[in-house]
């Protein structure tokens, strides 16, 4: 809507900058406020014109550009406090679930991207501990090895996002190699047949007519 009146070089009047010229019984007096007015008009008009339906009644009366575009302004600044104010409540709540490292941190990295274009910057240090919190307590990561790891005042956004990065894969493979060790464990222990996936024996006492078979299969899928 802004650059549709620039473009129409009556933002000017919209905004209030341009002020109606006085009149007077000077010729000249008369024409410009004349031609201020018909800009007004106009901009009053494309104001109607752009903005959505659910806006509308908020400009509703408005008799003037200025008066319109005000009241527009009032209205979006509160829309945009009530978002930034949501937005700081659920970064402060957010708490990193079973989704990789990567997608946790660019959720984040989305909310700050959000209010940042609200007009609210967020500074480095804000941005780390917002990090660090939303992070998990449970034994499956280690958050105190991280710690040591960074340093507050040198340690940018992107090394840390790439250090959470870095441990959470480790600490995912550490946990798929731990399962896997333990179902192995159990299954040598247990009478699980890990050729045809049945119970009530091991591998090693596998009637011979079902290895037979199992064999036979094999050699026909390959």
């Amino acid at each position: 809507m802004k650059m549709k009146l620039r473009s129409q070089h009556i933002y000017r009047i919209a905004s209030g900058e341009e002020a109606c010229p006085t009149a007077s019984i000077n010729s000249t007096d008369t024409k410009a406020m004349k031609k201020w007015q018909d800009n007004d008009e106009e901009a009053l008009a494309l104001i109607h014109m752009y903005i959505s339906a659910t806006e509308k009644p908020t400009i509703k009366g408005a008799n003037s550009s200025f008066e319109a575009w005000n009241k527009l302004q009032t209205a979006h600044q509160h829309i945009l406090s009530t978002k930034k104010f949501h937005l700081r409540e659920k970064l402060m709540n957010i708490r990193k679930g079973p989704e990789n490292m990567e997608v946790h941190l660019l959720h984040i990295q989305q909310m700050f991207d959000q209010l940042a274009f609200a007009g609210e910057i967020i500074g480095k240090t804000d941005h780390q501990a917002a990090i660090l919190k939303s992070l998990p307590s449970t034994t499956n990561f280690d958050i105190i090895k991280v710690q040591t790891r960074i340093n507050a005042a040198t340690t940018s956004i992107q090394q840390l996002c790439a250090i959470l990065i870095e441990e959470d894969i480790t600490q995912r493979f550490n946990q798929t190699a731990n399962n896997f060790e333990e179902q192995v464990l159990q299954a040598a222990d247990s009478k699980f047949c890990t050729n045809c996936h049945k119970n009530n024996h091991n591998t090693k006492k596998m009637p011979q007519n079902q290895v037979l078979h199992l064999l036979s299969a094999s050699r026909t899928l390959h």
